[in-house]
């Protein structure tokens, strides 16, 4: 018999008229304050190329922004509506990943947590392997900065089936490492992603592998990690409309000195102002994915998928809060049509790459 899993289905948080608003004020915040450019050669070509600066401000004119998106509309088929995209069922079975950036393990025999040795990371890594989990689930702190990453990887490709994806390589100084371990595992580097930094600003180490090896690549992500009343205004329409202006306003930017596809989403997390930590798999994190998702789909023109798969906890140690906490998440991801679940940021069980193309 065909599994027919229970679903349901949830309301819009926005409506089309608040969307509006939100876009209107992010073309404002481009037009007006621009995006901040920490590279001197950058702004040359920028100003080189038309665009306008304001101190170390790029500003970006309405019309130009609005031509962008009215583009990366048409090309999704400007799908959006206000009503949710239908969740059929599925007979998918559900899955889960972990997470490659811990950099802290529980250590059983200690009921403690400890750093992640490279002793400790290739014994998780074999757990996950018999588990049919791809690897690494940490990084190791034994190690220097530049060389955990080289480390994460040749316990991955070592120790686990699936270990020949490449690793997130962090810094300029591994960067050229990582893409000949890829090369040599047959699993090439072609794709590097671009964070922005919350406020408004371009320029990171993140940019700076892009455009020393542009010519390998044959795409670009751009996104960030804003924080509710931290780096945005606590007012959630106007968080929003800046998270969009300086996701946006960098892939504009980035399309104009790299000749490369660029894939782009937002993810605005809630942040406990005590601690000024991101506060991920609390329930306001759970509903600030439910809203990521809404505003994404918004601005690409695609539908937009009431699901996310987001498991993270607050817990210290695992037990009851992080078993309540995860299942509590893995529940209502579940039955609104999720199957994917990890601490990656997807869309409905759905990375966001797959669907957040310019």
């Amino acid at each position: 018999m065909k599994n027919r899993p229970f679903t349901v289905q949830r309301a819009p948080f926005f409506s089309i008229e608040q969307l509006e608003r939100i876009e209107e004020a992010m073309l404002q915040i481009l037009e007006k304050v621009g995006i901040a450019v920490l590279d001197e050669a950058i702004q040359n070509r920028l100003l080189s190329n038309g665009f306008q600066m304001k101190d170390d401000r790029v500003l970006i004119h309405r019309k130009f922004v609005s031509e962008f998106l009215d583009a990366e509309r048409k090309r999704n088929g400007d799908k959006f509506s206000e009503g949710a995209y239908p969740t059929e069922p599925s007979s998918s079975k559900i899955g889960v990943g972990v997470s490659p950036y811990p950099q802290w393990v529980h250590d059983i025999e200690t009921d403690k947590v400890i750093p992640f040795t490279t002793k400790k990371l290739i014994e998780a890594t074999k757990l996950l392997d018999i588990l049919s989990l791809s690897g690494p689930p940490g990084c190791p702190a034994d190690v220097p900065p530049p060389l955990q990453p080289i480390v994460q990887y040749w316990v991955a490709a070592t120790h686990s089936r699936n270990g020949r994806r490449p690793v997130d390589p962090k810094s300029l100084e591994t960067l050229p490492y990582i893409m000949a371990m890829a090369e040599v595992l047959d699993n090439p580097l072609r794709s590097l992603p671009v964070y922005v930094f919350s406020p408004l600003t371009l320029g990171s180490e993140s940019l700076k592998c892009v455009l020393k090896f542009k010519d390998k690549l044959s795409s670009v992500g751009v996104s960030d990690m804003s924080s509710l009343g931290c780096t945005t205004p606590i007012n959630t329409g106007d968080a929003f409309a800046l998270c969009v202006a300086e996701v946006v306003g960098s892939a504009i930017l980035l399309k104009e000195i790299i000749d490369l596809p660029i894939h782009w989403s937002i993810r605005l997390c809630p942040i406990d102002l005590h601690s000024m930590a991101m506060v991920l798999g609390s329930p306001e994190d759970l509903l600030l994915q439910f809203a990521n998702a809404e505003v994404n789909a918004y601005f690409h023109g695609t539908r937009w998928y009431q699901a996310v798969g987001g498991i993270h906890t607050n817990a210290k140690l695992p037990g009851a809060q992080a078993c309540t906490e995860k299942a509590s998440l893995m529940t209502t991801g579940a039955i609104l049509g999720a199957r994917r679940f990890g601490s990656e940021r997807c869309h409905g069980g759905r990375p966001a790459e797959d669907f957040c193309r310019a």
